[in-house]
């Protein structure tokens, strides 16, 4: 009996130091984002940060959602650990993250206009920005992202819905982001998480397919190669 309670004290313990640096993990996670925030300038030579202000820092995400995904991360410590449906009812903090948001489309435009070969005028239609109604990481951003969907990156049904779903708000709309349920309420969280458990529906010819995840990055893949041809 001591010696099955010795291996169970032994075990709780490796339990109870696992489910610690689990915990650990998790938090550094959501913290990915801070030292952007905190010091942009360190990241430049690695090409992770294109570009930064007093103000903002714009990022390349480092498992894009897409053939260009960047983050326009504000660097405001009143703002960064706001959730982005009330962050961005300040409508001056608003309109400023706006104007960066524009500034950032054109970078991610003139980077799918050269990936692509297209005009410029035709890779503008094919860029989108938005917040995530409820954000994986804790400092405040917005995504600027290609529509195409096309990564390595985009591995489960969850990656794509985010992205092509109300789940995704979209910035231009500063109505939606205002008058999208408050984040505080009980039943925010389910009914946000409902729209990942959405069926997988095409983004550019609106075909469904189900929950065949596999089935459909062949699709995209077929939808991205009809963009290059554009």
């Amino acid at each position: 009996m001591r010696r099955r309670s010795a291996v169970a004290t032994v075990y709780g313990q490796s339990t109870s130091q696992q489910s610690k640096r689990t915990a650990q993990q998790r938090q550094s996670y959501r913290s990915a984002l801070e030292p952007f925030v905190r010091n942009p300038e360190r990241f430049v030579a690695t090409g992770e940060v294109v570009k930064y202000s007093e103000d903002f820092a714009f990022v390349r995400d480092k498992y894009p959602k897409a053939l260009v995904h960047y983050l326009v991360i504000p660097r405001a410590a009143r703002y960064t650990n706001i959730h982005p449906l009330d962050a961005f009812k300040d409508d001056t903090f608003f309109i400023k993250t706006s104007e960066a948001v524009e500034e950032c489309k054109k970078l991610v435009i003139c980077e799918l206009s050269e990936k692509l070969g297209i005009e410029a005028c035709n890779a503008d239609r094919y860029v989108q920005a938005g917040v995530h109604a409820c954000p994986s990481l804790s400092n405040l951003h917005v995504h600027v992202i290609t529509t195409d969907n096309f990564s390595p990156s985009l591995k489960t049904k969850r990656h794509y819905n985010s992205f092509n779903t109300p789940f995704f708000v979209k910035f231009c709309d500063s109505a939606e982001l205002r008058d999208r349920q408050s984040p505080a309420s009980d039943n925010f969280r389910l009914q946000t998480e409902s729209l990942l458990k959405q069926d997988l529906i095409c983004w550019s010819c609106k075909s469904n397919y189900g929950n065949r995840f596999k089935e459909f990055k062949g699709h995209l893949a077929s939808e991205y190669n009809s963009l290059k041809r554009i």
